[in-house]
């Protein structure tokens, strides 16, 4: 998969991506006033670019 094909554009708030290890984001989240969280064994595949960032709970983020 190319991770370049989807963008979350986040214009107000964050992302959590908690409780699920099977949760698995394959692109780019974009969230310029929020904070993204990444938990629990999820994982995010791609780039990420916000105001807050937390990884915590064997959570991934990878860039490709």
């Amino acid at each position: 998969m190319n991770p370049t094909w989807l963008r979350l554009e986040i214009a107000t708030g964050g992302l959590s991506l908690i409780g699920a290890s099977s949760l698995v984001i394959y692109g780019e989240v974009f969230a310029p006033s929020g904070t993204v969280s990444v938990s629990d064994g999820c994982k995010i595949f791609g780039r990420v670019a916000a105001s807050g960032f937390q990884i915590t709970a064997l959570g991934i983020v990878e860039q490709p």
